[in-house]
């Protein structure tokens, strides 16, 4: 078999395009996976009856008290508070940390309970 140049070239400039396309390719997932991480906001519940403040502070305003067992996202947290959206209403505020349970996304379906229990409502 006999190879000339221009098939050569051909074969070599092939090569190189698959290697920038895999290149391309992995950066775009990399890219991908670090920006869902990155931005994704956290759930969380509320463990009581919550004054939503307009800033990190006791000493601030209510803007809405928001019931037990509402779910909201954490946008950012800040010392003992967190900067939350109801996602009912679309309203933000901070809310004290002692307030709220962290959440995670379930991949069934769940019972969600106050207590380490099947006996607890």
């Amino acid at each position: 078999m006999t190879l000339t140049t221009g098939k050569i070239n051909s074969f070599l400039a092939q090569e190189s395009l698959n290697k920038n396309f895999m290149r391309n390719t992995l950066f775009l997932i990399l890219f991908l996976i670090s920006s869902l991480v990155y931005a994704q906001n956290n759930i969380a519940i509320l463990k009581t009856d919550a004054n939503i403040r307009w800033e990190a502070s006791t000493n601030s305003g209510v803007i809405k008290v928001l019931p037990k067992g509402q779910v909201v996202i954490i946008e950012s947290k800040k010392r003992k508070w967190s900067f939350i959206k109801n996602p009912d209403d679309g309203k933000k505020g901070w809310v004290s940390n002692s307030l709220i349970l962290d959440a995670a996304i379930l991949k069934t379906d769940a019972n969600i309970r106050w207590e380490a229990s099947t006996n607890s409502g």
